[in-house]
């Protein structure tokens, strides 16, 4: 199914000022470096100051989660701005979570800064709270927002009652931040009560239920494990429930489930309904919950598919109990002991591909799964390997009719309350996308609103099919033009060529997805792209990227800006002579920018006839500079007209700048063409005229050399008769002796020829008849 728009969120300042037009490196993108405070209210409006670099009008505000952003006007004419105020407007039915805001001005944007929405006060540190003497006392509701600074701890007091419970949570590696956490809770008399390290489902983030055993102020003390300083950080301290994930841990789109919560704290939070409509297919978005009578919530990620939903359902106590299925859907289990085990039972028909993928790191579970498929008997068919992956897929072709069992555990065989799942499984041969690791492949692009354009290099990982993807641009704004956009049968990736709509408005944000469509075994697949490895080597801190990012390429407009070079063709028509098979074209490649040296031009033809490829030839460099199109192709190509473009492509300090050609003539012809026709029948000892009428076609006239292939017997003619490069028509005349041999001779005919393109053309007459009297 085809993925709907992101939502986009932008608030634009005021009417754009004049700005010289730049590429987006030229004096440097804006920055965000902090939010003041790190966390926006459901339900309420949250003047959020964010400081940063080069937050200068005309600037808008763009969010991941569905919000209303005002800006607070300032000086429009004031150059370098380092902070900016915004009220953020939240609905009330807004989950509690991790989101991200970036800047956009007529220098390019910034990275995504990481925002929460939190239904907690959020109180600053004050920076001197760096001994328990000097504790800063915050009440036992709030979320602070601090900085570590590496060998000095932050200290913070609260006070609690005998008996009550309170939760005590570090958000960090979820907001982006090179932070981990480790938190002491201290009593008035110095000694330690708890201590918390890396959490199993959150990974550096670090969380604890407490309960208090008297009435007293405490202290926590916080510090990151390597004493290093900058990350930036948010404790919450509340009466929130600990949650790990939903249960079930997904819902399909356009529905709505019930949903139930699990994890170290998480019992006796009533279960809700979530509609299904609220996020992209293949997203996640958040779910958050409180306790009974609770004031602050707990959330976790939870997924949203196209698939229905089955929940694990064998008695606890059966431990040989099976839960029958029918696939597709999406699985949700809980191991809930130690070498826990669960089994799911399914009918499949012999030669469908089952796709098993398991979700647990990624929806915050600590489980990390290992799947066997088994057969009726029992016996193991297939098994998820081991890697370095924390989400293994498996994957089979059913040998036979009948019923399969998928069991599923945890790979070191632990359990409890934590170790919920989630296992997609599908049917059917499929494909998923990916753009490339690598450098080259830019997520983060600011372009010039009156075309700039880009590349991406995508990849394809086939399960099962081996035909050809057309890639596409979702967007949330029309005009998008690919080209090179089809990884072809069997082939592994393609560099897609992408230019921007002509229509942007200044400092506009696009969150763009790359998105893949195939006919697979007769069913219409869809899929997008992601980044996920990507995200991970660019914040090694966060290997559970937002999929929110995940797969995002971040568009904004440039003003505009003239191009840096022109290209400019020798020809409007080609004209491919079938007896040579190639023909060519020349384009005059000029650098229009003196700061534009020795980068080459891409160039590409688009829409070539089938049966004709393509060559391209660089001469030169510099103003000189050219590009053959040399197109060759079959000798025997039927004659006709065909149409193609061409497209050119460059890079200047990372500005991209793509032409398009109109249409190129093809035109597929036979140079030279000739025939005869006699003036009447010959009679012995006595001469007679034929006429032999030539056909040119193409641009290149040239002299034609014709002699007769063969005569009637006793009859001669001139050994070689040349006409002239304007000439169509001659007359030749044949000499018949007096002994020539009567009768009708069905086989007169001439050889041609000629040179085109520099190339030797030869072409017979048609056959044509002469009496002999």
């Amino acid at each position: 199914m085809p993925l709907p728009p992101l939502m986009l969120r932008c608030a634009s300042l005021l009417a754009p000022i004049a700005l010289l037009a730049v590429g987006p490196s030229a004096f440097g993108q804006p920055g965000l470096t902090q939010a003041v405070p790190a966390a926006a209210a459901p339900g309420k409006t949250t003047d959020i100051t964010l400081t940063g670099s080069k937050l200068d009008q005309p600037l808008k505000v763009w969010s991941s989660f569905p919000a209303t952003i005002e800006t607070v006007p300032g000086d429009a004419n004031a150059k370098g701005k380092t902070s900016l105020v915004c009220k953020i407007t939240l609905p009330p039915e807004a989950a509690c979570g991790v989101g991200a805001l970036i800047v956009t001005t007529s220098e390019g944007q910034s990275e995504p800064l990481y925002l929460m929405i939190d239904d907690l006060p959020s109180v600053a540190d004050n920076g001197n709270n760096h001994t328990v003497e000097t504790a800063q006392e915050i009440p036992p509701q709030a979320a602070v927002d601090g900085t570590s600074e590496g060998p000095v701890f932050d200290f913070y007091k609260f006070t609690a009652k005998a008996g009550q419970r309170l939760s005590l949570e570090v958000v960090a590696t979820r907001l982006g931040s090179d932070f981990d956490p480790v938190l002491r809770v201290i009593n008035a008399f110095g000694q330690e009560i708890a201590m918390i390290d890396d959490d199993l489902s959150l990974g550096a983030d670090c969380r604890i239920s407490q309960t208090f055993p008297a009435d007293g102020v405490y202290v926590i003390e916080l510090r990151d494990n390597r004493y290093k300083a900058g990350g930036k950080y948010r404790l919450r301290i509340g009466d929130f429930p600990l949650v790990s994930t939903p249960f079930p841990l997904g819902v399909q789109a356009g529905g709505a489930g019930q949903i139930a919560a699990a994890g170290p704290f998480a019992a006796g939070i009533p279960a809700s309904i979530v509609p299904g409509p609220f996020a992209a297919l293949g997203n996640r978005t958040f779910f958050s919950a409180k306790l009974p009578g609770g004031l602050s919530s707990g959330f976790a990620p939870i997924a949203v598919t196209d698939l229905a939903e089955s929940i694990e359902t064998a008695p606890a106590d059966q431990p040989a109990a099976f839960t029958a299925i029918s696939l597709p859907s999406a699985i949700s289990g809980k191991l809930e002991a130690p070498k826990d085990f669960d089994l799911f039972q399914f009918p499949v028909v012999k030669g469908t591909r089952l796709t098993f993928r398991a979700a647990t790191r990624s929806l915050h579970s600590p489980a990390i799964l290992t799947m066997k498929l088994l057969n009726a008997a029992g016996g193991q068919l297939a098994e998820t390997a081991v890697s370095e992956g924390e989400e293994e897929t498996l994957t089979f072709v059913a040998t036979e009719t009948g019923l399969l069992t998928l069991r599923v555990e945890d790979l070191l065989g632990r359990g409890g309350s934590e170790y919920t799942y989630r296992v997609e499984a599908r049917t059917g041969n499929s494909f998923a996308l990916n753009l490339k690791n690598e450098p080259a492949t830019r997520t983060r692009i600011s372009l010039p609103k009156n075309g700039g354009a880009f590349t991406l290099d995508v990849q394809v990982a086939r399960n099962g099919y081996d035909g050809p993807v057309t890639l596409g641009i979702q967007s949330s704004h029309a005009g998008w033009q690919v080209f090179n956009n089809v990884i072809p049968e069997k082939g592994a990736e393609v560099k897609m060529y992408v230019v921007a709509p002509r229509d942007l408005a200044d400092a506009e944000f696009l969150p763009i997805h790359v998105v893949g469509k195939a006919t697979v075994d007769g069913r219409e697949l869809t899929a997008s792209a992601n980044s996920t490895l990507k995200l991970r080597a660019a914040k090694p801190q966060s290997p559970l990227p937002p999929t929110w990012l995940d797969g995002m390429v971040a568009v904004s407009a440039l003003p505009d800006s003239p191009m840096f070079y022109n290209v400019t063709p020798d020809k409007s028509e080609v004209n491919f002579a079938r007896q040579i098979g190639q023909t060519q074209m020349v384009l005059t490649f000029d650098r229009t920018d003196a700061n534009f040296k020795d980068v080459p031009l891409t160039v590409m033809p688009l829409g070539i006839p089938a049966g004709i490829t393509a060559e391209i030839k660089r001469n030169g460099n510099g103003p000189k500079e050219t590009y053959d199109i040399i197109l060759k192709g079959p000798k025997d190509m039927a004659e006709g007209r065909h149409v193609f473009r061409y497209l050119t492509y460059a890079e200047m300090a990372g500005n991209g700048r793509a032409i398009v050609s109109g249409e190129i003539g093809f035109n597929v012809i036979t140079p030279l063409a000739a025939v005869i026709v006699p003036a009447g029948p010959i009679t012995a000892g006595q001469k007679q005229k034929v006429k032999i009428i030539l056909t040119r076609r193409g641009d290149d006239k040239q002299p034609v050399d014709v002699k007769f292939k063969k005569l009637p017997a006793g009859v001669t003619a001139p050994e070689k008769t040349t006409f002239a490069p304007d000439q169509n028509e001659m007359e030749i005349e044949l000499s018949a002796a007096a002994d020539a041999a009567k009768g009708n001779f069905t086989e007169l005919a001439v050889t041609a020829t000629t040179k085109y393109a520099a190339q030797d053309v030869t072409i017979d007459s048609p056959n044509v008849a002469i009496e002999t009297k």
